[in-house]
């Protein structure tokens, strides 16, 4: 009878222990599901703020070449502005002026003379001051606020908006700036410097017409000096449109083959990630250079 007694407890022991560890099995089991769902949030958090950085990194290294773009614009063109009203403003203590010269052609070098010095050191203000603007604003771009800023953007469209949409963007760029305030002060000081360097030729051809008393000898000084001014228009008209022109205007392709287009996996914040590999680009839009880099990534 106490064998039967003992061997009905243990029987009820064995199952109630069971029943526990079935129990205790299955709130572990619960909270390794919860621990996976938790471990699969941060690391989603963890790409989607290295995302995030990753694209104010891009923005913030733009606004940086940008600024270091226009800074060597505006030295490189207030320094050259300041060497021709050097020269130009020592030429007249150099340069003597015969006594009977005549007024017609000593009224044109006084003319010349003095609309160079205006015209370039107008033009050097202009720079100095557009340059301590940029170099000034040019660290608010990368602030801790605007990062902050940006950061709420992206977590906002993280969770609202569609892939298949852009990534937003920071709302303040040295570009808007640059658009904003100084692109008309920096085209006035690049027309000062234009019309400066050609008052500065004529100012060289009337130099020969007081210098030399032929008329023939001053011809052929002011023919050479027209050649050079036809070459400084042909540069002007070359290479000054490039540097008045903005970004958006200068990506159209310089040649006439077409511009091969790649398509990004669905997430657009995987653009600095490694493909995966069974995401292809498709064959038609792709150069073979473009699919040699493709499979050696």
């Amino acid at each position: 009878m106490a064998y039967v007694g003992l061997s009905a407890l243990d029987t009820w022991l064995v199952r109630e222990w069971r029943e526990r560890e079935r129990a205790w099995r299955e709130e572990d089991r619960a909270w390794r599901a919860e621990d996976m769902e938790l471990r699969a949030e941060e690391i989603e958090a963890r790409a989607e703020e290295a995302a995030f950085r990753e694209e104010m990194h891009r923005f913030s290294e733009l606004n940086r070449r940008d600024v270091e773009e226009k800074s060597e614009h505006l030295r490189s063109l207030s320094w050259i502005t300041g060497l021709v009203t050097s020269f130009t403003m020592t030429a007249p203590v150099e340069f003597n002026t015969p006594k009977s010269i005549r007024a017609g052609r000593l009224m044109p070098y006084a003319i010349c003379t003095a609309i160079v010095p205006t015209l370039m050191t107008t033009s050097t203000i202009i720079c100095v001051y557009l340059l301590g603007c940029i170099l000034r604003m040019g660290k608010s771009f990368v602030s801790e606020h605007a990062e902050e800023e940006f950061m709420a953007l992206c977590h906002s469209y993280a969770e609202s908006a569609a892939p298949s949409q852009p990534p937003p963007v920071p709302s303040r760029t040295f570009q808007n700036f640059w658009a904003a305030r100084c692109k008309d002060y920096w085209n006035t000081a690049f027309s000062l410097f234009f019309w400066g360097v050609s008052f500065f030729l004529a100012l060289l051809c009337t130099m020969g017409f007081i210098k030399f008393s032929d008329d023939r000898v001053a011809l052929s000084f002011t023919t050479v000096i027209g050649i050079s001014f036809v070459a400084w228009l042909g540069i002007q008209v070359k290479w000054g449109y490039y540097l008045k022109k903005e970004h958006e205007s200068l990506n159209e392709p310089v040649s006439s083959h077409p511009v091969p287009k790649v398509l990004a996996p669905d997430d657009p914040y995987r653009w600095h990630l490694r493909p995966s590999p069974d995401w292809q680009a498709p064959v038609s839009s792709v150069t073979p250079v473009l699919e040699e880099a493709i499979a050696i990534v």
